[in-house]
């Protein structure tokens, strides 16, 4: 009775610590890590398979193929670190909300639960109504799901005005810098 008791007991001791171990930590994306540099990060964009359209200083846009479907990636960089990406994906009529619930899945899947999300229509529409793109094309919808990691970078997954899904990859740190120098040359232009 006590040996089946300790292995019950140790049994569930090793689940509560598979399930707490820190695998909330979001360290870059597609394999990239965080503050990798912007040519670095092109040759690995090439690596897989993405064609290089424009880019300057502090962006990459590039297209390929994400989670088996066509998408045009944006690749950020502040002082020459990646610090997001941005996978949007292709419009399909009356398909929307299908692909959105779909990444969310996947993303749900592989981080868990979100930490938070919305799927809202403001009046007069309504989920069900059967014009939910509409709502959505007219910014009467929101819709998204964001996942907050303990390093406190994030995902996340929305849809908006433009119908077309995207997977927002950000690391933290270096985004409340570039935020930060964004609005002291807006403050420059007063």
């Amino acid at each position: 009775m006590k040996k089946t008791l300790f292995v019950t007991l140790f049994l569930i001791s090793i689940g509560f610590t598979i399930f707490s171990q820190d695998k909330t930590s979001l360290n870059g994306f597609w394999g990239i890590d965080w503050k990798t540099s912007k040519e670095k990060v092109k040759a690995a964009l090439i690596e897989k398979g993405c064609t290089i359209g424009e880019e300057d200083s502090t962006a990459i846009m590039a297209t390929g193929s994400f989670t088996g479907k066509e998408v045009v990636i944006l690749v950020r960089f502040y002082k020459d670190q990646l610090f997001s990406a941005m996978v949007v994906y292709e419009y399909e009529k009356n398909r929307a909300i299908q692909t959105y619930e779909s990444l969310v899945s996947m993303l749900t899947e592989k981080y868990g639960k979100p930490t938070d999300t919305a799927m809202k229509f403001l009046s007069p529409y309504y989920l069900g109504d059967g014009f939910e793109e509409q709502a959505i094309s007219v910014n009467k919808a929101i819709i998204y799901s964001d996942w907050e990691f303990s390093d406190n970078n994030r995902i996340k997954c929305a849809l908006g005005k433009g119908l077309r899904p995207a997977i927002i990859y950000v690391e933290n740190e270096l985004d409340q810098l570039s935020e930060k120098v964004e609005k002291e040359k807006s403050k420059s232009d007063l």
